[in-house]
């Protein structure tokens, strides 16, 4: 009799299948290369795209110099639009699928495992460079990502759910997602507005539901609960609007092209080339880009 699986081994199968995803077919690739080379059409081979070995994403703090090292580590091949899901001339998805395999072996062991179960439910199993770049930029982009969670959490409301265990469900997935960006507890003033909508219905879930523990087992819910009704936390409004991310550029896919010198839409070393006399006198321009003999 053969023993059932268990539901280990059915995640491990997932993730398998998942990571398969992420390996390409060097014998595809040598196939399809040879064919349009027979053809007389010319494309990019995965080869020719040179990906570096970069420092390994391990959290949060580390996102923003981890982002900018794959912006321009591709921006060498112009290969950025694999990240917002265009192709550039002469590309095809098998470089696609390169880029994707060099961005998760990017990630430390334990996010890998956690991005793919992120992506796993609301994407397909064939899912694109563009999917796997959005799902980080969504994990990891910083205070607008987080306001949003805290203004998603503040706008939660009874009436909006049939039933008590819907509303409860929601608020402590809510608020796991407010913790895990890092917020306080006295941040989740709005937990009182949410206790006193439910005062009324306590008894029939408070037991059953807010027994459940953050990772902290030294803090519960029923703990926060019992915080609010005390008047440790303090009610605050929720802001009019997001604040600026301080933290991201304005495109997961493009750097900030405001001079620093005369602040035009371009970079430093274009500016002194378009002002040769405002530029240094020991200047030397980048490969590509010639000076003008600066006056005086």
């Amino acid at each position: 009799m053969e023993t059932p699986a268990s539901s280990e081994d059915g995640n491990d199968k997932i993730l398998s299948d998942t990571v398969s995803a992420f390996t390409p077919d060097t014998d595809s690739v040598a196939a399809l290369s040879s064919s349009m080379r027979d053809t007389g059409i010319t494309v990019t081979h995965p080869d020719d795209i040179p990906l570096p070995n970069i420092r390994k994403l391990e959290g949060r703090s580390q996102w923003l110099s981890f982002k900018n090292e794959i912006i321009q580590s591709l921006s060498v091949s112009n290969s950025t639009g694999y990240l917002i899901g265009q192709i550039p001339p002469g590309g095809t998805e098998l470089c696609d699928q390169h880029i994707k395999s060099w961005l998760y072996n990017s990630l430390s062991p334990t996010l890998q495992r956690s991005i793919l179960q992120y992506l796993h439910p609301y994407v397909p199993k064939d899912h694109t460079t563009k999917d796997f770049w959005d799902a980080l930029h969504a994990a990891y982009n910083g205070s607008c990502h987080k306001y949003q969670a805290f203004a998603k959490f503040m706008k939660l409301s009874r009436s909006d759910y049939s039933s008590v265990r819907d509303f409860t469900t929601a608020l402590i997935h809510s608020l796991l997602c407010c913790w895990e960006l890092g917020f306080k507890m006295d941040e989740l003033a709005g937990i009182v507005k949410l206790v006193e909508e439910l005062d009324a219905e306590r008894p029939t879930w408070c037991d059953e539901v807010w027994e459940q523990t953050m990772d902290d087992d030294s803090y519960s819910f029923r703990e926060l609960i019992q915080q609010a009704n005390d008047g440790v936390l303090s009610i605050a409004e929720l802001p009019t609007k997001s604040p600026a991310d301080t933290t991201t550029e304005s495109t997961p896919y493009s750097n900030d092209n405001k001079c620093s010198h005369c602040e035009g839409a371009h970079k430093i070393n274009r500016c002194w080339y378009l002002h040769p006399n405002q530029r240094p006198k020991k200047w030397i321009p980048k490969r590509g880009i010639y000076a003008v003999p600066a006056k005086g």
